[in-house]
């Protein structure tokens, strides 16, 4: 492009309106593009090159008029930027803006990538819709009706105080399907009636809402309200009206169904209706809509309070700055001059911004893993995590690139190296040996007992402590389902064998083939009789070696009726007390690659550390857990879950895969019969062959890569 260069015209579509001063006082103006429905604010420079644009065919006489008419010094170079400007935006009218720069083609896997995290659709032009609404709605828009339920608001949630308890104990009414249903519709009106306050509002102060509809996020959606015509308002509080117009209704919606929960019956289905509105509404307009590190009403509401647009932009690069200043100690100016405690505030905002970007989008990326179907969730967090996290660090690293000439001239860059390099150095470093892993001391025979269905006790009459031999009969107990299915199957029985008499005194020619299907079934049947009989000769349940009755359920007696799963007692003995570990995969690797030392740490303190060995290197897979103690279940640190037949035996099932592990003492550890000594949990913290946090890292990295391709 030469110095002095044909100028390009604007489309004819644009119109110009007069913007809010700036705070130092500076005018600015909005550009409105009807055609794409979007505003640009500009400064006086841009404003006189524009104003101008039409005037002149070249850019030599554009900066002559302004320097001749105007105070403002423009050059060419700054014209040329306010084209290019135009062009990218496509403000320009006809082929004469192919002549900047021609349009980027963009590859599609980038178009494709952009479209799964982000996309808008458009679903409803609501203008008509406003014109009938708005002059309903404004008595609910008004200051009177504003206050007074701000004031309810605060007068119920006072109240609430004193039925915190019962307000808490409506959420456990959700848990239910029909809850989660009723949740989701009233989340979705509610968000609904949230972007209608804005819509209306908008609609009050005079501007245009070209369309509503429903933007996705990573494939969340987002209900969204176009109310980008408000930047046209000159009054600051007009644009505050609009932009936490939806947190008002949300409000105003709490503080009316809040006054329904005190009113409604206790454990009504209108009062767990109230308790979702209110839960919703102000969750959703405290801790998401308010949030100014997100592109949400909140943040919306701080930018215009501040008067700077493009906040978190602008904020970032003032934290991007300050960083190359903290580490290489460049003397670079900042990208934009504030006064003192301003600049402060958009240097900490900015870092907050990226801290919080960060967590969220490892979040999100490790949620998306965890909800789609293998690999697919590996790609996708994978997409999420490069283009979210890992890009904008490499655009950074670019920087440094570009600059390092500048950087090696500088004192600090010497320091910060030493300190990177000695942070990556400790990562590569193999100083970590130990592997915890959960844990429970236990008699070498231990045995608990629970009920396998309803059932009622016959005979019970030990205590605690109490010592028994083996084969003793402990309970006796009785099924009365059990007993009704027995005499069924007694009943079937005697019904096919008179069937298959008097099949065989008919003297038909498949009188044979009749009687032989007769006795299979008899024979089914009578199998069946069988297992039932087996079932409640397993009713009587012995002692299966020589021990001490412990924990028994102080509310058994003989003829109290027990649930299905129920804890009855247990039985120790009096041999060796064992300690059994549980190891995931990288533990189970670690642990054959060599082990010196072993500690037993215990979870209560009124016990001492026990230094034990590993019994043997056979690490036998868990299929079911025995100690209730250690399932997640139960509050315990292993995830696990009720085998589909918990009913009958009461297995626990780990989610993932556990490997089981026995270590001993050197010496040898009696109980001692001592019948309060039942189990403890704890950790076992063993030493092991050291190795560098990198190493952990991609070893475990590489087994998830391995298993999401397999499909494991």
């Amino acid at each position: 492009m030469e110095d002095n260069f044909d100028l390009p015209r604007l489309s004819p579509f644009l119109k110009l309106h007069q913007a809010q001063q700036d705070e130092d006082g500076t005018p600015s103006w909005l550009i409105h593009d009807p055609l794409s429905d979007k505003y640009f604010k500009i400064g006086w420079h841009e404003f006189e090159c524009i104003a101008r644009l039409h005037r002149h065919k070249t850019a030599q006489d554009l900066v002559q008029d302004i320097h001749t008419n105007t105070s403002l010094d423009i050059s060419l170079e700054d014209v040329k930027e306010i084209i290019l400007f135009l062009q990218q935006n496509k403000l320009l009218q006809g082929p004469s803006e192919q002549a900047y720069q021609p349009a980027k083609k963009i590859p599609f896997i980038i178009k494709l990538v952009k479209n799964y995290l982000f996309f808008s659709v458009p679903l409803l032009r609501p203008e008509k819709l406003l014109d009938i609404l708005e002059p309903l709605s404004r008595p609910f828009f008004s200051r009177p009706f504003i206050i007074f339920s701000m004031l309810l608001l605060a007068g119920g949630l006072i109240a609430t105080l004193l039925r915190a308890e019962e307000f808490l104990n409506t959420f456990f009414n959700l848990f239910s399907l029909q809850g989660l249903l009723i949740t989701a519709g009233l989340f979705t009106l509610i968000k609904i009636t949230h972007e209608f306050g804005h819509a209306l509002t908008a609609r009050r102060y005079g501007v245009d809402v070209p369309h509503m509809g429903v933007a996705f996020i990573v494939m969340y959606p987002i209900l969204y309200t176009e109310t980008t015509g408000a930047w046209k308002l000159t009054s600051k509080r007009k644009r505050l009206h609009i932009g936490l117009a939806g947190i008002t209704t949300e409000l105003i919606l709490a503080a009316y169904f809040l006054l329904l929960w005190h009113l409604l019956p206790t454990g009504s289905p209108g009062q767990t209706i109230a308790f979702a509105v209110v839960t919703i509404s102000l969750i959703g307009s405290l801790f998401v809509n308010l949030n100014p590190f997100m592109r949400f009403d909140g943040y919306y509401v701080l930018s215009d309070l501040m008067g700077i647009e493009n906040l978190h932009a602008r904020a970032i690069e003032m934290a991007r700055w300050r960083l190359r200043q903290f580490l290489w100690g460049l003397p670079d100016e900042p990208p934009e001059e504030f006064e003192p405690d301003r600049k402060r505030f958009m240097i900490w905002f900015g870092f907050a911004v990226l801290i919080y970007r960060f967590f969220l989008f490892l979040g999100i990326a490790f949620l998306v893993y965890h909800i789609f179907f293998k690999p697919l969730g590996l790609i996708l967090m994978l997409i999420e995590l490069a283009w979210f996290i890992g890009l904008p660090i490499l655009k950074e690293l670019k920087i440094w690139g570009q600059r390092r000439k500048d950087i090696f001239k500088q004192r600090r860059t010497i320091l910060t190296t030493i300190c990177i390099g000695a942070f990556i150095a400790l990562g590569f470093i193999p100083w970590h040996g130990s592997v915890q892993i959960d844990a429970i001391k236990h008699p070498e025979n231990y045995r608990a007992f629970y009920a396998s269905d309803s059932v009622q006790i016959l005979r019970f009459s030990y205590e605690n402590g109490q010592r028994v031999q083996k084969d003793d009969i402990l309970i006796e107990l009785k099924s009365d389902q059990l007993e009704k299915k027995i005499r069924l199957a007694e009943i079937e029985i005697a019904k096919l064998e008179q069937e298959k008499r008097q099949a065989q005194s008919l003297r038909f020619e498949n009188t044979r083939y009749l009687a032989a299907e007769m006795a299979k079934k008899i024979e089914a049947a009578q199998e069946q009789l069988k297992l039932l009989h087996d079932q409640k000769k397993n009713l009587i349940i012995t002692a299966p070696f020589s021990g001490i009755i412990n924990a028994i359920d102080p509310a058994l007696h003989e003829g109290r009726f027990i649930e299905k799963g129920s804890a009855l007692f247990s039985i120790m003995d009096s041999s060796n007390i064992r300690y059994t570990g549980f190891l995931n995969e990288r533990s189970r690797e670690r642990l054959n690659k060599g082990q010196i030392e072993s500690i037993f740490i215990p979870d209560s303190h009124l016990y001492k550390h026990t230094v034990v060995n590993l019994n043997s290197r056979d690490f036998i897979p868990v299929k079911k857990l025995e100690w209730q103690e250690l399932a997640s279940i139960y509050n315990g640190p292993i995830p696990s879950d009720f085998g589909t037949d918990q009913g009958k035996n009461h297995d626990i099932i780990p989610r993932n895969a556990v490997f089981s592990a026995i270590f001993d003492t050197e010496q040898g550890e009696m109980t001692g019969n001592k019948p309060y000594l039942l189990v403890q949990t704890g950790k076992i913290r063993i030493k092991t062959t050291k190795k560098s946090f990198a190493s952990q890292f991609f070893t475990s990295l590489t087994t998830l890569l391995i298993q999401e391709i397999y499909l494991n």
